[in-house]
């Protein structure tokens, strides 16, 4: 019996002796992923401001749409009543004087008035010594030779002014006395 009683202390030694290793350190937090960076923020630039166009535009457009839809007289009416066209004085309104000028000449000749037609080419001219016709528009068998004839008008010299008519001054006379 007495290794019966010895049994429990010795097991009590041995399992004494025997402790269970301290529990392991929890590991160490990993460090949270660094967040991968969001992708630039694209900015787009406001759309550009809508231009609205001047009177003479407006107008200049109307009569070009008159003559693109073949009512010729109606161009000719709505590009010589446009006000706006005639009375805007900046540099896009001589851009369009020239043009309603191009048109005008245009709508003249296909109505075959060729000297309204020629005239305003070199009404063109005269604002925009520069102003041209582009390839077809110069070989166009209606317009291409009175524009040529309007250049050559619009290079030539001006007559002299003429004296007004009406009664000449008195010229004294060296038959009578004083």
């Amino acid at each position: 019996m007495r290794t019966l009683t010895l049994f429990p202390a010795l097991l009590l030694l041995v399992l004494a002796a025997c402790q269970t290793p301290a529990p392991a350190p929890p590991p160490a937090p990993r460090p949270a992923p660094s967040p991968t960076p969001a992708p630039p923020v694209v900015v787009e630039p406001p759309p550009p401001p809508v231009r609205v166009p001047t009177a003479g535009e407006r107008a200049l457009s109307e009569g070009i749409g008159l003559y693109d839809a073949g009512d010729f007289n109606g161009a000719i009416k709505s590009l010589l009543g446009a006000r706006p066209i005639w009375e805007d004085a900046t540099p896009a309104g001589l851009a369009n004087k020239v043009a309603a000028h191009k048109y005008l000449a245009f709508s003249y000749c296909v109505t075959n008035r060729r000297a309204q037609c020629r005239q305003a080419f070199v009404d063109a001219l005269k604002l925009d010594p520069a102003f041209s016709l582009d390839a077809a528009e110069r070989t166009h068998p209606m317009w291409g030779p009175e524009f040529e004839r309007a250049k050559a008008q619009a290079a030539a010299p001006s007559p002299p002014a003429r004296r007004p008519a009406g009664p000449a001054a008195p010229v004294p006379s060296p038959l009578k006395a004083p």
